[in-house]
């Protein structure tokens, strides 16, 4: 869900009991995708602070883990490749 701009983030109220004080940590997930198919995914894990010169500070910036893929959804070899010639 997007939020207009300088809105706070709303609280999600099922996990105040699992609150971790006043951290205010966040993740951000940005996924674009453009017009020829390609995406590009990072995840930004950033503490908000009350300081003038520096409201941000960034904890992580990472690609997301691939996707796990099952055995079954690997194709077999080419039937034609033989003693690795291609």
């Amino acid at each position: 869900r997007n939020l207009p701009p300088g809105q706070p983030i709303p609280i999600f109220l099922p996990a105040q009991a699992f609150s971790a004080g006043d951290a205010n940590v966040v993740s951000i997930v940005s996924d674009v995708k453009l017009s020829d198919n390609s995406r590009f995914i990072r995840e930004a894990v950033v503490r908000v602070e009350q300081k003038p010169k520096q409201p941000a500070t960034f904890l992580a910036w990472r690609s997301p883990a691939a996707r796990m893929v099952m055995a079954s959804q690997i194709p077999p070899p080419n039937e034609t490749m033989q003693d690795g010639q291609q």
